[in-house]
């Protein structure tokens, strides 16, 4: 009779199922040893198998990719060699429970205020605060250097980041011509300092008369907004005539130190 054994894949099916059977008979065999030598070493040496775990769990934090993911907390092993009291195996499952709830920050500290300089990582499509500031300069087109001497930082949350004003001066150096002297002043109340310039302005006597009226909201809509003396009206200067090869802002600086 002709042996076909192997002509169909699924005769080579027994082979697997004769190795998966003997590796269960063995690892039932090692998991019986375990136990009779742990039972031995809590006997004769109690703080043996919690060294064991203290050193397992030291080797777990101090990968990289732990760090990353799970931060400062202690490690929980899923295997611990010394045995647990109820109260013990209990506290450990609702640490496992907890952890699977949690969100880890980690880049995201960073990314967070990095918002202010770089829209784009949220997908919004607007310039950063440095690229503002040195259009407005652009935009003013005269006396760029005492602008960029008094930078006033204030309106809370962001303003209140550590190191916000270092960056800021370096990256404003950066995108400015060469030996430009950047000045940048916090607020001392970030929180409330605009409120407080605010509440000033509303108390003067002409404050009504820089407001919206009801007509004329009804007449041009929300988005209208009225001019006065504290608005951000665009203006474009007249350029500097030169004279003599001498331009007429620094005659005016001339006659002024003359003065003094």
């Amino acid at each position: 009779q002709e042996d076909t054994f192997g002509a169909d894949d699924e005769d080579w099916s027994i082979y697997r199922d004769i190795s998966k059977e003997e590796d269960e008979e063995e690892e039932e065999e090692d998991r019986l040893m375990l136990m009779q030598y742990n039972e031995l070493l809590e006997k004769y040496a109690p703080d043996y198998l919690a060294g064991l775990d203290r050193q397992a769990c030291e080797r777990i934090q101090s990968t990289l990719m732990y760090r990353f993911t799970e931060g400062t907390q202690p490690a929980i092993l899923e295997h611990p060699a010394a045995p647990l009291t109820k109260e013990q195996v209990w506290q450990r499952e609702v640490d496992i429970m907890a952890r699977r709830y949690q969100l880890h920050l980690n880049v995201e500290r960073i990314r967070v205020p990095e918002v202010l300089f770089q829209p784009s990582i949220l997908g919004i499509d607007q310039t950063g605060v440095v690229e503002s500031i040195c259009q407005m300069i652009k935009n003013i087109g005269c006396c760029p250097q005492d602008l960029v001497k008094n930078v006033f930082v204030t309106g809370g949350g962001f303003s209140t980041i550590p190191g916000l004003k270092e960056r800021l001066a370096c990256d404003l150096r950066q995108a400015l011509p060469l030996q430009t002297d950047v000045g940048i002043r916090i607020a001392k109340d970030p929180f409330l300092d605009a409120w407080r310039g605010a509440a000033k302005w509303a108390a003067q006597p002409a404050f009504g008369d820089q407001c919206v009226t009801r007509d004329m909201y009804l007449e041009c809509g929300s988005d209208y907004l009225k001019e006065h003396s504290l608005g951000n009206l665009f203006y474009r200067p007249t350029a500097p005539q030169v004279v003599d090869g001498v331009s007429t802002l620094q005659q005016k600086g001339t006659k002024a130190k003359r003065s003094v």
